[in-house]
C-alpha cells in the first residue's frame, strides 16, 4: 500500500554543490531544570514526579547535570559568521537560535544571534513559536546566510527566539545554543514561509546525493559524524534488512504529523522468566536522535523498571547501581511488517548521570507513554538509547532503508523521499 507524501525524487538531481558536508557530532551534557516545580504543580500543569527529593519541592533552582545526552554540531549564521552549537533533531524540521534581544529565560552561556552585526541579514519579522524539549521558544523569523562546514547557503529563514519558557517540569536547558532540524522534507509545518532545512538544501541542489547519514557518539568522549549528501563506507558493512516506513494515523499523527516511523509489533526482555509484550496492530515506533528516552506503553515501562530492580529517585527517575549494568538482560524490539528483532543492552537503556546530592548514578531511560502523550496513542518513541549503536542513513532519493541486529553496532538507512513509499535500511557499523 502506498503512502501519501511529497514527491521530490524526480525534482532534485545532482546539484551544483559536488561535495559532501561532513560535520563532527558531539555529546553535549544538557541539563534539566526543576526550579519551578512548585508553581507548575499548583497550576496543575504536571503531577508530582516519582521519587522527588524533599529539598527540591521549594522554588529554589535545582539542576540535574548531564541528564540529556543531546548531540550537537557547529554551524554559523550571518556575515561575518556568528558560530552556534546546535542540537541535531530528526523530528523538528527547522533551525532556531537565541536572539541578542532575548529578554526572558536567556541562560548565560548561550551564543546569541545579532542581526545588526550581519551584512547579509534580511528582516522578516513574522511571529514564530517552536515547542522543543519541554520549552516554548517564541520569537521572530529572520533571514540570513547559513554556513555549514564548507557550504554556504545564501538565504536561510530561521527563528531567532526572544523568550524561552519551560512549560513542564524537566525542561531541557544548557549544553546547546539552538536546534538543527533534520526532519523529513515532506513534513507539514505551520509556518510555510520557513522552509524545512532538508527541503532548502535539496531545492537549491546543494547536496551531491539526496541523503544524509549520522553516527551518534556512544560515550561523552566519542566523536560522531553528521554527513550531508553521502555516507561513510568506513563506518558500516552489509548485509541489509529492509523495514518499510509506516505512517502515523489517528491521535499519534496529531503529535508527530510526519516523521521517521516503522511498524512495531512486540517488545521482549530476556529475563530468567522472559517478558513478552505484544503491541497493537496499528502500533508504530518513531526513531529520533534528540529523544533521550524509550517511551513505551506505561504498564510495560513499569514492568521493565521492576524487572531490573531499579529504585525510585532521586527526582522522578528510577536508578540502578552502574556496576550492575553488565549483568542485566537485553531488550528487544520487533519492528517492521515481518517483526525483525533489534536488541539493545543495559549500557544503552540506562544512562550514567551526575545528580545533585547523589553523585554518579545510572538512571533507566524507560518512560511511560501516559506521562508524554497518553495511553490511547499507538506510538513508541525510540530515542538515542536505541540509536547508540546505529549508523543512520536518511536517503531521500531511494525508496528503501535497512537494518541489521542491534545487538552489535549498526547502520540504519532511512530512505524514500519520492513521497509514495519509504523504507528504512540498517547495517552493522564498524
Amino acid at each position: 500500500m502506498r503512502a501519501a507524501g511529497w514527491a521530490i525524487v524526480l525534482v532534485f538531481a545532482a546539484g551544483a554543490w559536488a561535495g559532501e558536508i561532513r560535520l563532527p557530532l558531539r555529546a553535549s551534557k544538557a541539563e534539566l531544570s526543576v526550579d519551578r516545580l512548585s508553581r507548575l504543580r499548583r497550576a496543575g500543569a504536571v503531577q508530582k514526579p516519582l521519587g522527588l527529593s524533599p529539598d527540591s519541592r521549594g522554588g529554589g533552582a535545582k539542576i540535574a547535570r548531564g541528564i540529556l545526552p543531546l548531540h550537537t554540531t557547529n554551524v554559523s549564521i550571518g556575515t561575518p559568521p556568528q558560530p552556534f552549537s546546535l542540537a541535531v533533531d530528526m523530528v523538528e524540521g527547522n533551525i532556531f537560535v537565541p536572539s541578542s534581544t532575548c529578554d526572558f529565560r536567556c541562560e548565560e552561556g548561550y551564543q546569541r544571534y545579532n542581526s545588526s552585526l550581519s551584512s547579509t541579514y534580511q528582516p522578516d519579522g513574522s511571529y514564530m513559536n517552536v515547542k522543543w524539549g519541554e520549552v516554548s521558544y517564541t520569537g521572530i523569523v529572520s533571514q540570513d546566510a547559513f554556513h555549514i562546514s564548507d557550504l554556504d547557503v545564501p538565504e536561510l529563514r530561521f527563528e531567532e527566539w526572544t523568550d524561552a519558557s519551560c512549560y513542564s517540569v524537566g525542561c531541557t536547558i544548557g549544553g546547546f545554543d539552538g536546534v538543527l532540524g533534520l526532519g523529513p522534507p515532506w513534513s507539514k509545518w505551520e509556518y510555510p514561509n520557513v522552509p524545512n532545512t532538508l527541503s532548502l538544501l535539496l531545492s537549491n541542489n546543494l547536496l551531491p546525493e539526496p541523503l544524509f547519514s549520522i553516527k551518534i557518539p556512544r560515550t561523552p568522549d566519542d566523536e560522531g559524524e553528521l554527513l550531508l549528501g553521502g555516507t561513510n563506507p568506513a563506518l558500516y558493512t552489509p548485509p541489509l534488512v529492509t523495514l518499510p516506513i509506516k505512517n502515523l494515523t489517528g491521535e499519534a499523527r496529531s503529535w508527530f504529523p510526519d516523521a521517521w516511523t516503522v511498524a512495531a509489533s512486540h517488545v521482549s526482555f530476556d529475563t530468567a522468566i522472559p517478558i513478552h509484550w505484544p503491541l497493537s496492530e496499528n502500533h508504530v515506533a518513531l526513531i529520533d536522535s534528540a529523544i533521550p528516552w524509550l517511551i513505551l506503553p506505561s504498564a510495560l515501562s513499569r514492568v521493565l523498571t521492576a524487572a531490573i530492580g531499579a529504585e525510585r529517585g532521586p527526582y522522578w527517575f528510577s536508578n540502578i547501581p552502574c556496576s550492575r549494568r553488565g549483568e542485566l538482560p537485553s531488550l528487544t524490539f520487533s519492528l517492521g511488517p515481518d517483526g525483525r528483532n533489534f536488541s539493545i543492552s543495559a549500557f544503552d537503556y540506562t544512562h550514567q548521570i551526575d545528580l545533585p546530592g547523589a553523585g554518579l548514578t545510572c538512571i533507566t531511560t524507560f518512560g511511560p507513554a501516559n506521562d508524554f502523550y497518553g495511553e490511547d496513542v499507538d506510538l513508541m518513541l525510540l530515542g538515542s538509547p536505541f540509536l547508540k549503536g546505529i549508523y543512520g542513513v536518511f536517503d531521500m532519493g531511494k525508496q528503501e532503508v535497512g537494518c541489521e541486529f542491534l545487538i552489535q553496532p549498526l547502520v540504519v538507512v532511512f530512505a524514500g523521499l519520492d513521497g509514495r513509499q519509504a523504507l528504512i535500511r540498517c547495517l552493522p557499523s564498524l
